[in-house]
């Protein structure tokens, strides 16, 4: 029951039944308007193309705050790498290697 109930979450079902919805909606509510199929099947085709957009967008402006975050979180490794006693240097170094092999895995 559990599978069940992870698919019907699942991120790609959600899609998938958003845009069966959307079809619909589209479509019927060109019937009730009395549209041609072609104009029905061109404003299907601008509302996927806006949806595809703004996703677009939202990721681009998430792939730029991470870089930034990324950015800040170097820095500040760097900082305190240069404030550390020279005992701990190669400790600290390693470390550092550590987190941007990790970031790059990312």
């Amino acid at each position: 029951m559990k599978w069940l109930f992870k698919m019907f979450t699942s991120r790609g079902f959600l899609i998938a039944l958003g845009l069966v919805v959307l079809v619909a909606v589209v479509t019927l509510g060109g019937l009730m308007m009395e549209w041609s199929l072609v104009v029905t099947g061109l404003v299907l085709l601008v509302v996927l193309l806006v949806i595809g957009l703004v996703v677009l967008l939202v990721r681009m402006r998430a792939t730029k705050a991470a870089s930034g975050l990324e950015q800040q979180i170097m820095a500040q490794a760097h900082a305190q790498q240069l404030s550390v006693r020279p005992d701990q240097q190669a400790e600290i170094e390693r470390l550092q290697q550590d987190l941007e092999r990790a970031i790059e895995t990312l």
